[in-house]
């Protein structure tokens, strides 16, 4: 079974080598971030969410949770682009990607509405995860 340090480590190293975005350019739970003033740039955050306990004859605990990008801009540049990034994102964890030893992205990833501000915009992507 693999521990949620393990998890979060996988997932952040997945994105933090891919060449969506320079790696400056990304935030992390945790760690002060300022997002760059031109340009897009990547918030990652890790939601370990309560196990699935087995049975009652095993100590067993299956972990799962939701890891999310959210994918951030300028306003007024449209919408397009932090959606061509979402797929991006989105295709460097298709379904049944393991993120550390049997833990697992148990669904297609997905974005949601766009998030408006008065000086960025975010696309958020959720991605799924068990053991």
């Amino acid at each position: 079974m693999a521990t949620n340090t393990e998890i979060m480590t996988s997932f952040y190293t997945i994105v933090r080598d891919s060449t969506i975005v320079p790696s400056a350019s990304i935030g992390y739970d945790g760690k002060s971030f300022t997002p760059p003033n031109t340009g897009n740039w990547l918030e990652l955050s890790f939601m370990p969410n309560r196990g699935i306990d087995q049975s009652l004859s095993s100590n067993a605990i299956l972990k799962q949770g939701l890891l999310q990008v959210n994918i951030g801009g300028r306003p007024n540049q449209g919408i397009a682009g932090l959606q061509a990034i979402a797929d991006q994102v989105a295709a460097l964890f298709p379904k049944n990607t393991v993120l550390s030893g049997i833990a697992r992205v148990s669904s297609i990833p997905y974005a949601s509405d766009d998030i408006s501000m008065d000086d960025r915009t975010i696309l958020p992507v959720t991605i799924s995860y068990s053991e």
